[in-house]
């Protein structure tokens, strides 16, 4: 039997739905492997917008966390949540806004189960990383 990559995308949301769901993330990796298995090449790089998709038909809510500083993002968050819903063709998008003291300064907006991070201490993390991973040679000179 073949599995079409809709099917899969249509069973994982179904399987999402159930909030007492404890395996989502195990059952995530076996959509993936039947993705593999059964479609082979560009499919596993669209999955995620098919996904997606089958979602807003479902008329799911989108949930978002917007991490700041000092928790209240003011005008900002309303204008993230309204592009939320633009991207997402959702009416039902529930924004809600955290505190992080720790955090120096910019932001970290998640959605659903994407991170998204533009703090401070994001940017000096990425920026840490790239030196350890460079072929360049920082000299003391």
């Amino acid at each position: 039997m073949r599995y079409h990559p809709k099917d899969i995308a249509r069973a994982l949301v179904d399987v999402a739905r159930d909030p007492e769901n404890k395996n989502l993330g195990v059952e995530i990796d076996e959509a993936v492997r039947l993705l593999r298995l059964h479609n082979p090449g560009k499919s596993l790089r669209s999955f995620p917008t098919l996904v997606e998709r089958v979602l807003r038909k479902a008329g799911m809510d989108v949930t978002a966390v917007l991490i700041t500083p000092t928790g209240d993002a003011g005008t900002v968050a309303k204008g993230i949540e309204k592009e939320l819903q633009k991207i997402y063709h959702q009416k039902n998008v529930h924004l809600t806004q955290q505190a992080d003291k720790d955090m120096i300064g910019g932001a970290v907006l998640i959605v659903n189960d994407e991170r998204f991070d533009i703090s401070v201490p994001g940017a000096l993390n990425r920026l840490r990383d790239y030196l350890k991973e460079s072929p360049l040679q920082l000299s003391s000179h």
